[in-house]
């Protein structure tokens, strides 16, 4: 098995966004704009208690609780945890992990990824550069408030230490 973790509070925002980008790009005929998106601090946390909503997103960044259910079927050799942030960094390297921990033939090398400037990641290259648009999704994603990102942080710090003693490594979340 593989799974592949983000930092979790990019997690829920970005898991926020595609959410209501799909719900209006169904109910809308034009082009989604980030100022459709209702307010994430109000989503995320009760304001005036500083408390963490229970919410999907939540949920889904809370790692710590779906890896107690995989660690109840697969044994932790056979998890394969990797960091988002990886794959943007070097994509080569982690790709080659991948092959090595699935015991496979290697064929990921060097020129299967070229780093484009104007886009500032990596691209794939094969016969011709594959890419995501320039912002990479990013500009559908809303900026919380400064305290409610500490509120948040502090939430999810005990649970992160938990995730990183269960997989034996830690991110820099």
């Amino acid at each position: 098995m593989i799974l592949i973790t983000r930092e979790p509070v990019s997690r829920m925002i970005s898991g926020f966004s595609f959410k209501y980008f799909q719900l209006i790009q169904r109910r809308e005929k034009f082009v989604f704009k980030p100022e459709m998106l209702p307010e994430m601090d109000h989503y995320f946390i009760n304001v005036s208690s500083g408390k963490v909503h229970e919410r999907k997103e939540q949920r889904m960044s809370t790692y710590y609780t779906g890896m107690e259910h995989y660690l109840k079927i697969f044994p932790l050799n056979q998890i394969l945890v990797l960091e988002s942030n990886e794959f943007k960094d070097n994509p080569v390297k982690v790709l080659q992990r991948v092959e090595k921990f699935l015991d496979i033939k290697p064929v990921i090398t060097d020129d299967f990824f070229t780093y484009v400037d104007e886009k500032g990641f990596y691209c794939l290259n094969r016969d011709q550069i594959y890419c995501y648009g320039s912002d990479r999704g990013r500009k559908l994603m809303k900026n919380l408030k400064p305290e409610t990102m500490k509120i948040l942080r502090d939430y999810f710090k005990p649970i992160n230490t938990k995730f990183f003693d269960q997989i034996g490594k830690d991110f820099d979340w």
